[in-house]
């Protein structure tokens, strides 16, 4: 009887153990910091300027008609310096995507304005100024037009290796895949094993356009990447395993909602009233939910293209939500220092004039 006995508790503590094993994870509820904003100072030259990429010494990649180089610190803006030429002449472009390269080098991908390819990848190898990146004799170009015909349209990409980026886009002859690695010193390209399955109905090439078309690619520099459809509650973080990508964590997986107009070739969406941004650096990333107006009120119904948000979640790489941040403003664009010091929100006063707010990360340290 004493047997039986212990045998019964026995199974009674494995089933107890096992128990405890399977039960949910309870995540720890991200800690949450309210900050206040400072007036950015920008000189008036700058005005009207979309910033598109900041360098690790300050120095800010902005366009308006020509592409544009400035010091942007946490307190000021400060005036920009012509870099890049819109035209079709020798050292000159037509549409630009920026990213970081190898050894803190600058690389820039053309596209025409109007077409189906693409032009050009310029390494910028001296970055240290905006007078040294002037120096064309320092920039390295490669021609991409050989290439098959290519649907990319936005203004993110990554750098892989010396040699090679990863691109939200693919040839019109394999249209069925989001991503594409480009082998820009060979002009060879190959697409990556991803396809969402959101059940659409829509052709292939409206369903690529709304995954790519102004996208966010950005990665860590350990072979880590963000990706997130343009706007939408859909984005996660993935790295890449030969011709096919491994997904890490998926931070949100709302699928975009669209159909097709009647040539089957472009989308079209239904209206929402909630959006979301992202940006990242090598540390962290950043999510800014958007469903207000300039002035913070919520929106009911969808009017106009312009949402506004001040509630950002910050995730590590690992897909952990450490933060929520509740800023004192309302932006509807957002960028994070490559220190991970500084946060720069784009927003608006009552007259639409834009501003731009700094705060300070490490208050939520």
């Amino acid at each position: 009887m004493k047997k039986v006995a212990f045998s019964y508790a026995f199974i009674g503590l494995l089933f107890l153990v096992g128990s405890c094993n399977n039960a949910p994870t309870v995540e720890t509820p991200a800690a949450e910091y309210s900050l206040k904003g400072n007036l950015l100072k920008v000189d008036k030259a700058n005005l009207g300027m979309i910033p598109e990429l900041s360098l690790k010494n300050n120095i800010v990649i902005s366009r308006k008609f020509d592409y544009y180089g400035s010091i942007l610190t946490e307190k000021e803006w400060f005036k920009t310096d012509t870099l890049f030429l819109l035209g079709n002449g020798h050292n000159e472009f037509q549409f630009l995507s920026f990213a970081k390269g190898q050894n803190n080098s600058l690389l820039l991908l053309d596209r025409p304005w109007i077409g189906n390819k693409l032009l050009s990848l310029t390494c910028v190898s001296n970055t240290e100024s905006i007078t040294s990146m002037k120096d064309k004799s320092k920039w390295d170009k490669y021609d991409l037009s050989n290439l098959p015909p290519f649907n990319f349209s936005t203004s993110g990409f990554v750098s892989l290796t010396d040699s090679t980026i990863l691109v939200p886009g693919a040839p019109y002859d394999t249209i069925n895949h989001v991503f594409s690695i480009i082998n820009y010193k060979n002009q060879h390209v190959y697409t990556l094993d991803y396809w969402p399955d959101d059940d659409s109905k829509c052709a292939d090439m409206p369903k690529h356009s709304v995954y790519t078309n102004n996208s966010t690619l950005i990665g860590n520099d350990k072979g880590r990447y963000l990706y997130q459809c343009f706007n939408q509650k859909f984005a996660f973080i993935f790295t890449i395993d030969g011709r096919k990508i491994d997904i890490i964590k998926q931070l949100y997986s709302e699928y975009p909602q669209y159909t097709q107009d009647e040539s089957k070739l472009n989308p079209q969406y239904f209206s929402k009233t909630e959006y979301m941004s992202s940006h990242a650096n090598s540390q962290n990333i950043y999510l800014l939910f958007k469903d207000s107006d300039s002035k913070g009120q919520k929106i009911e119904k969808w009017v106009n293209p312009y949402f506004f948000g001040n509630t950002i979640e910050v995730y590590d790489w690992e897909g952990n939500k450490e933060k929520i941040i509740h800023l004192d403003k309302f932006g509807d664009c957002f960028y994070v220092s490559e220190d991970n010091k500084t946060l720069y929100l784009e927003s608006e006063d009552a007259d639409g004039k834009r501003l731009f707010w700094t705060y300070n990360l490490t208050e939520t340290n």
